[in-house]
């Protein structure tokens, strides 16, 4: 089983738990955020954007399970009922997937990290709040660059540190929902 959480650095005694438990540090996470105004985004024409719905679990499951290595339809379900889900396709093959919460993009996951940069250069256009957030992984570096090029800047955060027990981070390609709910 891998064990995972989120960490304020500054916390040495708690990072030295972690650390004893196995999990060490993996991966650093950012809060960007972006006035919707400024944000410089354009949709990729190879890329089709449809809502999520029910019978995309399939989908959605396989996509999981190539890219993460695990899959978990309750947690869409739940995301499809709480939030604005879509799903991207290249021709007819499921390239990807992104959550609205307001402004708040994710989960969001491409097959790679340059489908995920264009899906949130798409899913950034339909936000309609003021503002437009998001939190990714440090080692998605290729997103980063093109967010902060766009417009994002880095908020504020305690919670910077990904710390797991497994192998490394979750892959570039992937912007995670919640801190407990990968």
């Amino acid at each position: 089983m891998t064990l995972a959480t989120m960490v304020e650095t500054f916390q040495g005694t708690a990072t030295g738990l972690y650390a004893t438990e196995g999990m060490v540090p993996v991966a650093q996470k950012y809060w960007l955020t972006a006035p919707r105004a400024s944000l410089q985004v354009a949709a990729d024409p190879a890329l089709t954007r449809t809502p999520i719905s029910d019978a995309d679990i399939e989908s959605l499951s396989s996509l999981d399970a190539q890219v993460l290595g695990f899959v978990r339809p309750k947690d869409h379900l739940w995301w499809m009922r709480s939030m604005k889900g879509y799903l991207y396709r290249s021709a007819s093959r499921v390239v990807g997937y992104a959550y609205l919460d307001g402004g708040w993009i994710a989960p969001a996951l491409g097959i790679d990290e340059p489908t995920l940069v264009a899906v949130f250069r798409d899913i950034a256009g339909v936000v309609e709040q003021g503002e437009v957030e998001t939190a990714i992984f440090g080692s998605s570096r290729r997103l980063f660059r093109e967010l902060m090029r766009s417009g994002f800047r880095i908020g504020r955060s305690k919670y910077s540190s990904v710390y797991a027990s497994n192998e490394g981070a979750l892959p570039p390609s992937y912007a995670l929902h919640a801190d407990w709910l990968p």
